[in-house]
């Protein structure tokens, strides 16, 4: 899965779940959601993106949000 269509579909997520991504951040880029590890590592091969609950957040707040919007908030806000 890539990391537009996480976003898209993200309501279909668990909101406790953490959004990983592999790669360079744009919405082509292969992600993965699962629990955060107890122990703190990420997946192999990928790195911490956002966690569901704040992108659904983010996406209630702003309706017409991108999925580059997104992006650019989870390297400069976040």
């Amino acid at each position: 899965m890539n990391l537009e269509n996480v976003i898209r579909n993200i309501n279909s997520f668990n909101p406790e779940h953490t959004i990983y991504v592999k790669g360079a951040w744009i919405p082509q880029a292969e992600a993965v959601v699962c629990l955060e590890p107890s122990n703190g590592q990420v997946p192999e091969g990928f790195e911490y993106f956002l966690e569901v609950f704040l992108v659904q957040e983010l996406i209630e707040d702003s309706k017409n949000l991108t999925v580059q919007r997104i992006i650019e908030y989870a390297q400069n806000d976040a």
